[in-house]
């Protein structure tokens, strides 16, 4: 399914540090890495397929941001810049999107490396949006999503927390409306949709909901993917209730 709403990840890789030979610093690490189990996102766990971001590192504008934040600019990768931005670099392998962000000669720039050096900042994020999804199962029959390609990547770089928020904001909105839609799914009362397993609630959720004053923008109009499954499932319990 592809969709609009950006989505943030935390991986927890390893970011390093490494000297350059003109006396600088790099930041490297990976994000994000695919075929890595993620934990529990609320309700499903998720993979990323390998080359999900091939075609994005080539063609994207994508910053080295620190915490998501674009007041935060550690490096840049724009493939289309007449003057080369290059402070950032991006290349993949069998292991996912290998970053490297050549560090500036700013007061964040040394703060970043300092926190790093010490070992408070360990992990990386990502921000992106999803050209296309699946749902699938787990051995345990939990809900699985495949990423496997991304719309577009907008930054990657270190982070301080673990940054779900915007996904977990995505994933209500997208649950609300098909919860609010409940009859578009078909002839099938709340009790028998409640009682399908992951596959066979995917199989009647294919079809956009209607338009809704009560939810953001964003979310209208867009089809359920695989993920959102089990939040879907506990929204349509709360209206039984």
């Amino acid at each position: 399914m592809s969709t609009q709403l950006m989505e943030r990840r935390q991986v927890s890789t390893e970011v390093q540090l490494r000297a350059r030979a003109d006396g600088g610093q790099v930041i490297e690490g990976y994000s994000p890495v695919y075929g890595r189990m993620s934990e529990d996102l609320g309700g499903f766990v998720e993979v990323i397929e390998r080359g999900a971001a091939s075609r994005r590192i080539t063609a994207d504008d994508i910053f080295g941001l620190f915490n998501h934040n674009p007041s935060a600019v550690l490096g840049r990768s724009n493939p289309h810049a007449k003057r080369g931005v290059n402070t950032m670099r991006l290349a993949e392998d069998d292991n996912g999107v290998h970053y490297e962000i050549d560090v500036p000669d700013t007061q964040l720039g040394r703060d970043v490396v300092t926190s790093i050096e010490r070992g408070d900042i360990t992990g990386a994020s990502f921000a992106f949006t999803v050209l296309e999804d699946r749902l699938e199962a787990t051995d345990s029959g939990y809900p699985l999503r495949r990423i496997i390609s991304l719309r577009q990547m907008f930054d990657t770089g270190p982070v301080t927390f673990p940054a779900y928020p915007d996904a977990d904001a995505g994933l209500r909105r997208r649950s609300l409306m098909l919860a609010q839609h409940a009859d578009e799914l078909g002839a099938r009362s709340l009790d028998e949709l409640i009682g399908l397993d992951a596959a066979q609630l995917g199989e009647l959720i294919r079809k956009p909901a209607s338009d809704s004053n009560d939810l953001d923008t964003r979310a209208t109009g867009l089809e359920v993917s695989a993920a959102h499954l089990t939040e879907v499932r506990l929204r349509l319990a709360e209206l039984q209730a």
